[in-house]
């Protein structure tokens, strides 16, 4: 079995803080965005399409039509 010295165990445990600190302001992060998804959910009458899939979509309508495929 192998043996921790204090000043590794003070290092974990600092990590282990920071990652559950981390781990806290990422959800906060992510609650606050769908509390805004939400507001404007609310105030547009529905969700907005994703727009990463609408960027997507263009982008390849775009390449097709440069290569005469469209």
């Amino acid at each position: 079995m192998k043996t921790l010295s204090m000043d590794a165990l003070e290092r974990l445990q600092e990590l282990d803080k920071d990652a559950v600190a981390h781990r806290a302001r990422r959800k906060a992060a992510l609650d606050q965005a769908r509390a805004v998804r939400e507001k404007i959910a609310a105030r547009v009458g529905g969700f907005l399409p994703d727009s990463a899939d609408e960027l997507r979509e263009l982008r390849e309508e775009r390449t097709d039509e440069l290569a005469g495929l469209r």
